[in-house]
């Protein structure tokens, strides 16, 4: 039973965490190519 300013944000935290880790790995992968 989510209201619909609780389900909105878990979906800006989900996508807020899947960015942060998509730089994460880009970064990751530039400091392995160095």
């Amino acid at each position: 039973m989510l209201s619909r300013s609780s389900s909105f944000i878990l979906f800006v935290i989900h996508s807020i965490i899947f960015r942060v880790l998509f730089f994460l790995c880009i970064r990751s992968t530039k400091i392995i190519e160095n």
